[in-house]
């Protein structure tokens, strides 16, 4: 039953949230206008590589938690979620100094922004690193509820803050004509408020393993970097696939070709995104199920199941978004916008071989095997990144 609804709750996030970005995109696009919706877009940049530095800390903690909850031993879960508190605030002190100190290299002479916008550009890196800190700083909390069973909660959270409220913010900063610092402050009280009711989800679903202090235990430490390796690897891998594109079409192409991307991207990232959910609720089970009698039994049956069940959704949704690509982006943004139809065309063909494999990869990782997941995560990430510097390179 908390696998359905984990899952269940984890895609309807995601649904609501592509129903938002649906409705707020378009109207943010014309209202920015191409060359700073591009601007905007470089933020999200930021955001990839404060994942891709995350040391695999959220799936080890994950992984740590579902598997002492599920032997029945608290306080190696509480041991867990301390140390990786502040390895955390550890993390979040380094995104946010790092963009401080690289974010006039980056303006001038990484993504070439004109001059006339390099002041809003270096708003909406710095900006979007303390997002990016503070996300960091309060993940442990997230963490540790999906490792308790109890990830509905953390959508629940995810999905009125960050999916509704926060796009429905994007109406009210443009509206009253705040423009990208607007954007950046409405990010960071989200990423505050999305902090705290973490927190206090973990209080009321698990008291004692939200109370513990943060401390150090370099053992717990160890365990938790030597696990967070493998999808560390990963995240490296996919994070540089989103930073390699938009950097080379700023470069090759211009800032309307990074708005573009950032179109098709967000159409069907959010497609992988509510899909992937569904995927993703595997992973504490798989973590749990391997902590018992009869591990490997009981990781095949999830296993095979879940791959039958996600592959009657996933190839026939892939097959629609492609065939509408150009009815879509016509009805969405207005004619004339071959140039987001095929990137939607394009990137819904490579997401539909990635999403269609999550299964494998959560039971893979969280069932013993990781160096199968990072094998596979690396090599889908390789193929994107080859994919677009030979389509976008000189």
């Amino acid at each position: 039953m908390s696998l359905a609804r984990n899952a269940v709750t984890g895609a309807g996030r995601y649904a609501v949230g592509a129903v938002f970005a649906l409705v707020v995109t378009p109207y943010a696009y014309h209202t920015l206008g191409a060359e700073r919706f591009g601007v905007w877009a470089l933020g999200g940049i930021v955001l990839a590589w404060a994942r891709l530095l995350d040391l695999g800390l959220y799936r080890a903690l994950v992984w740590h938690v579902a598997r002492a909850s599920a032997r029945g031993d608290p306080r190696s879960a509480a041991a867990a979620l301390a140390t990786a508190r502040r390895l955390a605030v550890g993390l979040a002190a380094g995104t946010a100094g790092a963009a401080w100190v690289a974010v006039d290299v980056a303006v001038g002479r990484v993504f070439v922004v004109p001059p006339g916008l390099r002041a809003e550009a270096e708003a909406a890196i710095v900006g979007t690193a303390l997002v990016a800190a503070i996300e960091t700083a309060c993940a442990p909390w997230q963490a540790a509820l999906d490792g308790v069973g109890r990830m509905d909660v953390g959508n629940a959270i995810d999905a009125i803050v960050q999916r509704i409220a926060s796009p429905l913010g994007v109406l009210v900063v443009l509206g009253a004509g705040w423009g990208i610092p607007g954007l950046v402050a409405k990010n960071v009280a989200a990423a505050v408020v999305a902090g705290v009711l973490y927190h206090r989800g973990l209080r009321r679903v698990a008291p004692d393993l939200a109370a513990s202090p943060a401390s150090w235990n370099a053992r717990t430490a160890r365990d938790l970097v030597a696990f967070g390796r493998h999808a560390q690897a990963v995240t490296l891998a996919s994070a540089l696939v989103e930073p390699a594109a938009k950097t080379l079409l700023s470069r090759e192409v211009g800032l309307a070709a990074v708005a573009a991307y950032e179109i098709a991207a967000r159409v069907t990232g959010q497609c992988a995104g509510v899909l992937g959910a569904l995927a993703g609720a595997l992973f504490p089970a798989a973590a749990a199920a391997g902590a018992g009698d009869g591990a490997g039994r009981d990781r095949v049956a999830l296993y095979r199941t879940a791959m039958r069940y996600h592959a009657w959704l996933v190839w026939p949704a892939y097959a629609v978004l492609v065939a509408l690509a150009g009815p879509f982006a016509a009805a969405w943004l207005g004619p004339g916008r071959s140039d987001v139809a095929d990137g939607v065309a394009l990137l819904g063909a490579g997401w539909v071989v990635a999403v269609a494999s999550l299964p494998a990869f959560h039971v893979a990782m969280a069932g013993g095997r990781p160096d199968l997941s990072t094998v596979g995560g690396l090599t889908t990430a390789g193929v994107g990144i080859a994919a677009a510097a030979a389509l976008v390179g000189p």
